[in-house]
C-alpha cells in the first residue's frame, strides 16, 4: 500500500518528540505534522480524513485520552495511538476499551512504531474505500430504484392506454354490431 495520501498527526506536549517522529515518518515516505495543540490537530480531521493521530496521553490542559474521545466524537474509525512515559497495564486496558488503536510506553522501538502506524493506515484506507464503496451500492441501488419506478409508471401508463383503446374497439365493435342487426 502506498502512504502518499496518507498522514500522520502528532499531538505531544514536547516539541522535540513530534521533531523527532515526523522526520522518522517522512524518512519511510509518510507525511506527518507535528503539534502541542490539541485543538490545532482536532481541526484537521473530518470524516474522510486520510491519516492516523499519535497523542501523548499525559499533556497539561486536555490530556490524550480526551483528545480521542473527541476525535472519535467525529469518527469512530480514525486510528489513534497513545504514547506516555507514566503508563500501566490498567490505563493501556482502559484505553484500548475506550477506542484506542494501541499504547504504547515511551521509551518506545521507532520500528514498532512505525509497524503499528503502518497497519493503523492500511485499517484506515480499508475503512474508508469500505465506505466509498458502501456509498455507491446505495447511490446504484437508488438509481436501480427510481429506474424502475420509471418503468413502472411507464408500464402502467401503456396498459391503461391499451385498456382504453381496446374498450373504444370493443366499444366501437358492439356499436356496429347494433347497427348491423337494426339494417
Amino acid at each position: 500500500m502506498s502512504h502518499d495520501a496518507y498522514t500522520v498527526l502528532i499531538l505531544d506536549d514536547e516539541p522535540h518528540i513530534g521533531t523527532v517522529l515526523t522526520q522518522l515518518f517522512e524518512l519511510e515516505g509518510i507525511a506527518a505534522k507535528a503539534s502541542t495543540q490539541p485543538q490545532e490537530i482536532l481541526k484537521l480531521l473530518d470524516r474522510n480524513w486520510m491519516g492516523v493521530v499519535i497523542t501523548d496521553v499525559n499533556m497539561p490542559g486536555m490530556d490524550g485520552i480526551s483528545v480521542m474521545q473527541q476525535i472519535k466524537q467525529q469518527d469512530t474509525d480514525i486510528p489513534v495511538i497513545l504514547i506516555t512515559g507514566f503508563g500501566d497495564i490498567a490505563m493501556a486496558v482502559s484505553a484500548v476499551k475506550q477506542g484506542a488503536y494501541d499504547f504504547l510506553e515511551k521509551p518506545f522501538n521507532n520500528e514498532h512504531l512505525l509497524d503499528i502506524v503502518k497497519r493503523a493506515l492500511e485499517k484506515r484506507a480499508l475503512t474508508l474505500e469500505n465506505r466509498k464503496l458502501k456509498q455507491e451500492l446505495e447511490s446504484q441501488r437508488r438509481r436501480g430504484l427510481e429506474f424502475w419506478v420509471t418503468v413502472r409508471g411507464s408500464v402502467r401508463c401503456a396498459i391503461s392506454s391499451i385498456r382504453c383503446w381496446t374498450l373504444r374497439q370493443i366499444f366501437w365493435c358492439m356499436a356496429k354490431r347494433v347497427l348491423a342487426r337494426n339494417w
